[in-house]
């Protein structure tokens, strides 16, 4: 595994993990057809995949695991803006596909948000994808239509306040600080508990990610992500809007895992995004929202996976 950074052409810079096969050079960047990107989940990095993207290698697979915009090691988005909504991060991953130049046949594996950009790309740029992964996630958030106008209200009065807080120093609303790794790691597993639905969080899977998301200050640590990325969104998309996304990737083969103790979606909302996606693999697996991630059930997500890529090979 080695690290590498991204330089997009607007001068933000996108970090990674790359994985080859043992065969393949060091200073070789593309030898393999069979290409995959990962993209985690919100608040998370590239470690989310520290279990699955070894497995991924058995069958001879180059792998990136990419830290998607203000979270990991890249880059947070300029003062004078909003964080990066979902389309902003489909653009992104176009830009890391072209430094690859991974232009066709690349499998994306989204977990969470991960999940709906990942379907998003695929919908827009369906020529470039050859197979689709969703674990833990159906496709963007929806919100009701009616709601557009308390949602941007919502979203302007908390970037006004938090502006303040963050660059002007004004008050202790701005990232918090931890007393130590550990503290931060077992913060991490709190939030996890505090999700919806009957989610957990293991030891080992909270080490990875929050290892890679902290550094030092003074004597304590501080989350590294851009803490913009917890306010409410200046805009969410409708339902409508998400089922064409989905709509749009019937042609490719895909595959849905969840998790047992994941999130809660509802089975209507499941019952519609079979009919329009037509998966060719649906599973629901033991474990919590970081199956892939949690060292007692990343095993058999990592069979699934590997079971679909190779049945759905060209």
């Amino acid at each position: 595994m080695t690290e590498r950074t991204f330089v997009c052409s607007d001068g933000f810079s996108l970090a990674a993990q790359c994985y080859r096969p043992p065969s393949t050079p060091t200073n070789v960047t593309q030898t393999h057809n069979k290409k995959i990107l990962l993209l985690h989940g919100w608040l998370d990095n590239c470690r989310s995949f520290w279990k699955l993207a070894p497995n991924l290698l058995e069958s001879s697979y180059e792998v990136v695991a990419l830290d998607l915009p203000g979270h990991g090691l890249s880059d947070h988005r300029p003062p004078a803006g909003p964080t990066v909504m979902l389309p902003e991060a489909v653009y992104y991953v176009a830009e890391v596909l072209d430094k690859l130049e991974w232009n066709h046949q690349v499998t994306l594996i989204g977990h969470s948000m991960g999940a709906a950009i990942s379907l998003a790309y695929t919908a827009a740029f369906p020529e470039q994808v050859e197979r689709l992964v969703l674990l833990e996630g159906v496709g963007p958030l929806t919100k009701p239509d009616e709601d557009v106008t308390k949602h941007l209200r919502r979203h302007v009065e908390s970037r006004m306040k938090g502006n303040v807080s963050l660059y002007f120093n004004n008050d202790k609303k701005g990232p918090r600080l931890h007393a130590s790794l550990d503290a931060a790691i077992e913060t991490r597993r709190k939030t996890a508990t505090l999700s919806p639905g009957n989610q957990y969080l293991s030891q080992e899977a909270a080490t990875e990610l929050v290892t890679r998301a902290t550094r030092p200050h003074g004597t304590q640590v501080q989350f590294l992500h851009d803490y913009r990325l917890t306010w409410p969104s200046l805009m969410y998309m409708t339902h409508t809007q998400v089922a064409a996304l989905q709509q749009a990737v019937r042609d490719c083969p895909t595959c849905i895992l969840l998790a047992e103790d994941g999130w809660p979606f509802e089975q209507e909302r499941l019952d519609g995004v079979k009919e329009r996606i037509q998966p060719q693999q649906f599973a629901i697996l033991p474990g919590s929202h970081h199956f892939h991630a949690d060292p007692a059930s990343a095993d058999l997500v990592s069979e699934h996976i590997l079971q679909f890529l190779e049945s759905s090979t060209s």
